[in-house]
């Protein structure tokens, strides 16, 4: 659940020691409570997954233990796999910088009807190059005229897994650079598993925002069991 590529590497210079490293249908995932806005708009969904930088996190901030992944079928599965999908922050079959990113998601909440009473901008240097958000959004209001609430991701502690607690702090900034008022929330694993998983009351299901967590599939030649299991509607 998190083994580090500087520890992976240390143990391979054991003499002692002989592993292997398998590749599984397996993923960590940030999950939305649809039942909640602003989770429940397409727009706000499609805006902050524009702003991640997966390759960022995966390629250098996690030194490559992990890869970027936009669907639920591993790659590996090349019958099934499907490479040309969509991914959020690319343009022209290349990831956008962190300015094109932060620039899509304003176009996006904008387009939408969102507004703020101090709009994000994105500055750039001579070249073209992104400096910073300046002025950071605040005060950001849905389409029907209500302020975006205060917002929580739940995600595991760096003791249970330091990839997903990684990638909480980095998404919580992101999104806060243009105005979300939301914090990551350090949680014990089973207390995210008891408050977002079946069974729930209409009150307990409301009680989350968002949450990260990992997915192990079954057999991995049968990617339909992941798929199933998040998004067929007798699993809810």
């Amino acid at each position: 659940t998190g083994l580090t590529s500087g520890l992976r590497n240390e143990l391979a210079t054991n003499p002692d020691l002989e592993f292997s490293v398998n590749q599984t249908e397996g993923f960590r995932y940030m999950a939305y409570n649809m039942r909640k806005a602003p989770m429940s708009d397409l727009a706000f969904r499609q805006a902050t997954a524009a702003v991640i930088n997966k390759e960022l996190i995966a390629d250098t901030v996690l030194a490559g233990a992990v890869f970027p992944g936009y669907t639920t079928v591993h790659p590996d599965l090349t019958l099934h796999y499907n490479a040309d999908v969509e991914k959020a922050g690319w343009a022209d079959g290349e990831p956008m910088d962190e300015g094109g990113r932060m620039e899509a998601a304003i176009q996006i909440l904008t387009d939408a009807g969102y507004t703020w009473d101090v709009a994000p901008e994105v500055v750039r240097d001579a070249d073209g190059n992104f400096l910073e958000v300046n002025p950071k959004g605040e005060g950001l209001t849905m389409p029907n005229g209500e302020p975006v609430p205060e917002l929580s991701i739940l995600t595991p502690g760096p003791g249970y897994d330091p990839f997903r607690a990684t990638f909480s702090i980095y998404r919580k900034t992101w999104m806060q650079e243009w105005g979300i008022p939301v914090t990551a929330e350090p949680t014990d694993f089973n207390a995210i598993v008891d408050a977002v998983f079946p069974p729930q009351t209409p009150e307990s299901a409301l009680t989350w925002d968002m949450y990260v967590l990992g997915w192990g599939g079954g057999d991995p030649s049968l990617p339909g069991t992941s798929t199933r299991a998040f998004f067929h509607s007798d699993q809810d």
